[in-house]
């Protein structure tokens, strides 16, 4: 099968690009920046090459991976621009193809919003309740992608994983940022609020769910992506301080807690697992020691 994937040289795509081709998939990558030799160098907001390559890679499915993924940035406009723009362009290219390729959607989990606890795990019911921008702008992509499909027929799965990390995700979040205090041997780390709940997921098995969605494809789905176990950032800490040997002292920075913070968010992949048997097979803990190698 002829795969594109947007964003394809960040975290999640370089470990889907190399689960693909395992796989024996043909593999196209697009990026904003091409890092990887492989890697087309297109951005989502100029349409007429994005176009163009679509138009000469035909693929038979988009994975489509390309976003702004930080939850604070001073520029709310860049964080629409990018993502429902380049979405949307996406979309009208995508449709206007001689075959219009199956679409794989990745959104996220934070466009459940600020769920009460006693409603946790969080399944696909679930109505959306975005409370940043980020989660804001792919509730919006999610409703564009279902409008095109009754439009143009488009064939769609949407896709909302909870939080998930690995080697080579970037310090902008949180468990990265404490490895690499871990690693620079340092005694003490700033961090905000200590005690939010999130679930957690190691990229092996995210990825690996992407490859089941492909090639199991399920039109009009929608399917959370979850550890189904909530764990506090104060926790991941003790965690590393057990598995490195040492003591890291959590020094709490009000600067870094956020007005609209979700205290707690954890998932249900029970709808996955009955569908795809897709259920994770790493531990945290798993991924902690593979983060702290």
């Amino acid at each position: 099968m002829k795969i594109l994937i947007t964003g394809s040289d960040g975290f999640v795509g370089r470990y889907l690009s190399q689960q693909l081709k395992f796989a024996g998939h043909q593999v196209s990558g697009i990026d904003i920046q091409n890092r990887l030799p492989e890697t087309l160098e297109v951005d989502l907001l100029d349409k007429p090459l994005l176009g163009r390559i679509l138009g000469k890679i035909e693929p038979d499915a988009v994975i489509h991976l390309a976003a702004i993924s930080h939850v604070v940035l001073n520029n709310n406009s860049e964080i629409y621009n990018a993502n429902l723009g380049g979405t949307l362009n996406l979309l009208n290219v995508c449709t206007r193809l001689k075959k219009i390729p199956r679409l794989i959607f990745i959104s996220t989990a934070l466009v459940y919003g600020a769920v009460p606890a006693e409603k946790q795990p969080i399944d696909e019911a679930s109505p959306l309740h975005p409370i940043n921008h980020y989660a804001a702008s792919k509730a919006a992509c999610e409703m564009a992608l279902r409008t095109f499909s009754a439009e143009t027929g488009l064939e769609y799965t949407i896709v909302r994983p909870f939080n998930h990390t690995g080697p080579g995700h970037s310090e902008h979040f949180v468990i990265p940022k404490i490895i690499q205090a871990f690693k620079e041997g340092r005694s003490e780390i700033s961090l905000g609020n200590v005690d939010v709940v999130r679930d957690f997921s190691d990229v092996r098995d995210v990825v690996r769910a992407y490859l089941i969605m492909v090639e199991q494809f399920q039109n009009g789905e929608v399917f959370n992506l979850a550890s189904e176990k909530g764990t506090t950032i104060r926790q991941v800490v003790e965690m590393l301080n057990k598995i490195a040997d040492r003591k890291v002292k959590i020094i709490q920075n009000e600067e870094f807690i956020r007005r609209n913070e979700i205290e707690m968010l954890v998932g249900s992949a029970e709808k996955v697992n009955e569908t795809l048997g897709w259920k994770p097979e790493y531990r945290l803990q798993d991924t902690l020691e593979f983060m702290l190698r």
